[in-house]
């Protein structure tokens, strides 16, 4: 049938808008499914905020039953000359006597002095033409006579480097001027020699640094002779120069050695140069490869040293460079003063008499005594029971102290406490939270909510959320079972519960007193550690009866410790030994985790008494706060737990959203079953329409 629709085209009737009007009367349904849908979703995002909430307490639980809440530590030494020392996590408290025999020290090896100590740096100097008479040296330049050409000094400026001097000439004499320049950021120093010439000297040595003189409408620089003076290049530092340059220079001639260009090795590593890299070049290429040596050039004694980088009597500096004339070069044997006809890596080669004037120091280890025992280390940094002790003075001792550092075992607390109470106020006000869908219900059917609306009070009525409430209170509140009378509540170290007219008390929030935290931390560490995280609990004198044709037998506890059993079970003659896999005859295993005792071979009617073994309570009140809580927060939001039940791929929301959208799925289809209806009926009496008008035409004309 043809899905044409003749919208009142005969009969002048709008069928569209009457067909759409009734399927939006039809269509009700489906928007009320759409609406529970919304719904269905807006309160699994609900139960995802209420996870969240549930597993950031559970972090905050987790730092305080581990270790690492009640782990932090501080530790001082008595004389941090000799010693200073830093805390890990696992640093165990306690005072301990360090006596530190020698220091650590690296392996070494300095060359000859002296080796290039002709070759010192030098100032670039220019020296000016004209004498100056001592005598005139303090006259004013306006007093001269015409004879004398400072008497031609006018006032005016000349510029040194880029730096203007200024000159008064009915002010100022040659020792003022001098002045100015020295006291100018010219970068020269001014002086007159023996020979009467003023002199401007570099302040900074070395071959790029210049006297560049400039503009002079004074006169000055003219009527001294320095415009026209002697200079003279500065010389860098022989380190900074070429092989080349240093092979070449006149000072060094009388040395009788000529670096040449080739190759050496340090450790192994190769290092290869020429005569036209510097000594310093040569030196970075040491230290920037992998020779394990720092390299180092020192000015003031004209001398050249390899360090180990570590510290150590394991630690070695291997010099490979081959005796005798070739393409190896000589480097090491120039700086060392070394026989260059022997190769230094030889075993033969003896540093006594092959390099007289080097000298070769060998490593040695750390030697000390922790507490009368004698330890040795390869470098200063010494680990022991958790510490970190830097080794600074050797043939001193001093003592070490470590306390647990109670500053931040507060904060932990005080960040668990903080989170309970951002956790319980949470809960707390989503069970008080008013229900849209509750108020709305007795509201038009035609009500069109805001998503804001839908969203209120959808955790108000759900019982998952009222036992965390309940439960969390109870364990904040409860006793810890088993610890002492005086140690076995919150509220024996400083936290109770806010009072009810306080902001927070309605919900249940609790409160600290820090004085009297840090007062039961002070005093018994152990038991606020153990009022948060007791986790071992024992039974004693427990009886296992057994019975024949029976292998596997439950304890009374799960969550067993490893190995707290005895490793054997004596019953009279009878005997079983413990086994970690498959028992055989005669032997037994735990299934640790569920408290199941398996029987390798049928053990008949036997008693064993006098049992005892450990295990984790969980969420038991003989467990601590934090052990409770982080159990209790982990079975409620882990896989398979009692939120996974509600809110996991299989649980009960996802199957409702099944159901709803199989019912939108189906009442769609029978909606555009009833709108094509609609539209075939409104046709069909359209064209009826048409044909009775057709009629009524022919018979008006006959």
């Amino acid at each position: 049938m043809s899905n044409l629709q003749i919208s009142g085209l005969v009969s002048g009737i709008d069928t569209k808008g009457i067909i759409d009007k009734l399927m939006a009367v039809e269509s009700q349904p489906l928007v009320q499914m759409e609406r529970q849908k919304k719904i269905l979703q807006f309160r699994k995002d609900a139960f995802f905020e209420f996870k969240l909430k549930m597993n950031s307490l559970r972090d905050k639980a987790e730092t305080l039953y581990r270790n690492t809440g009640f782990s932090a530590t501080t530790g001082t030494t008595s004389d941090t000359s000799v010693a200073t020392v830093k805390t890990g996590t696992n640093a165990v408290a306690g005072t301990y006597n360090l006596d530190v025999t020698t220091l650590a020290t690296n392996a070494r090896i300095s060359g000859k002095e002296s080796m290039m100590g002709v070759l010192a740096a030098t100032n670039a100097a220019l020296t000016g033409s004209s004498a100056v008479a001592a005598a005139d040296s303090s006259v004013k330049f306006s007093d001269f006579a015409a004879s004398n050409s400072l008497s031609n000094v006018q006032s005016g400026q000349f510029t040194i480097n880029g730096v203007s001097i200024t000159v008064v000439k009915g002010a100022d004499t040659v020792n003022s001027v001098l002045n100015k320049i020295n006291d100018s950021n010219a970068g020269v120093t001014a002086s007159i020699n023996s020979s009467n010439q003023i002199v401007l000297t570099q302040k900074t040595a070395g071959k790029s640094q210049t006297i560049t003189l400039g503009s002079d409408s004074s006169g000055f620089l003219a009527a001294t002779g320095l415009n026209s003076g002697t200079a003279r290049t500065g010389q860098d530092s022989p380190e900074l120069r070429t092989l080349d340059s240093i092979n070449t220079d006149p000072d060094y001639a009388g040395t009788g050695t000529i670096f040449t260009g080739g190759f050496f090795k340090i450790n192994g590593y190769t290092i290869s140069y020429s005569t036209s890299d510097t000594v310093q070049s040569i030196l970075n290429k040491i230290n920037n490869g992998a020779t394990g040596v720092t390299a180092f050039y020192d000015r003031n004694k004209g001398q050249i040293s390899f360090t180990s980088e570590q510290t150590g009597a394991n630690q070695q500096i291997v010099l490979d460079e081959p005796g005798g004339a070739g393409a190896h070069g000589n480097f090491l044997h120039a700086m060392l003063g070394a026989d260059a006809s022997k190769n230094m890596a030889d075993g033969a080669f003896d540093w006594a008499t092959d390099a007289p004037n080097a000298k070769k120091v060998a490593g040695t280890d750390a030697t000390f005594k922790i507490n009368g025992a004698d330890m040795k280390s390869s470098n200063n940094t010494v680990s022991f029971n958790g510490m970190d002790i830097s080794l600074l003075k050797q043939g001193a001792t001093t003592t070490i102290t470590v306390n647990p550092d109670l500053d931040k075992v507060t904060q932990n607390i005080h960040d668990f406490v903080d989170k309970y109470n951002e956790t319980v106020d949470y809960l707390y006000n989503k069970l008080g939270e008013k229900s849209y869908l509750y108020h709305a219900s007795g509201q038009d059917a035609n009500t069109n909510p805001t998503d804001d609306e839908l969203k209120t009070g959808l955790l108000k009525s759900q019982s998952i959320v009222r036992d965390a409430y309940d439960q969390l209170r109870r364990m904040a509140s409860g006793s810890v079972i088993g610890l002492p009378d005086e140690m076995n509540s919150l509220s024996d170290i400083g936290i109770t519960g806010k009072k009810y007219s306080e902001d927070g008390g309605k919900s249940g929030q609790l409160t600290i007193d820090d004085d009297k935290l840090k007062a039961a931390l002070r005093s018994n560490f152990n038991g606020v550690m153990s009022l948060f995280q007791q986790k071992q609990v024992q039974v004693a004198d427990y009886t296992l009866t057994t019975t024949p044709g029976t292998t596997e037998y439950k304890l009374p506890k799960t969550g067993i410790t490893y190995g707290s059993l005895p490793t054997q079970l004596v019953s009279g003659s009878e005997q079983f030994s413990f086994i970690d896999g498959t028992p055989g005859d005669h032997q037994y295993t735990v299934d640790w985790n569920n408290g199941i005792v398996k029987f390798g071979s049928d053990p008949g009617a036997l008693t064993f008494s006098n049992l005892y073994f450990t295990y984790n309570p969980k969420t038991e009140y003989t467990a601590g706060l934090a052990t409770r809580i982080r159990f209790y927060t982990t079975d409620t939001t882990k896989t398979g737990g009692s939120l996974d039940a509600i809110t996991g791929s299989s649980g009960s929301i996802e199957k409702e959203l099944k159901v709803v959208n199989t019912d939108m799925d189906n009442l769609q289809r029978r909606l555009e079953q009833k709108r094509k209806s609609y539209e075939q009926r409104f046709t069909a009496m359209e064209t009826a329409l048409s044909k009775i008008k057709s009629q009524t035409s022919a018979l008006a004309s006959l």
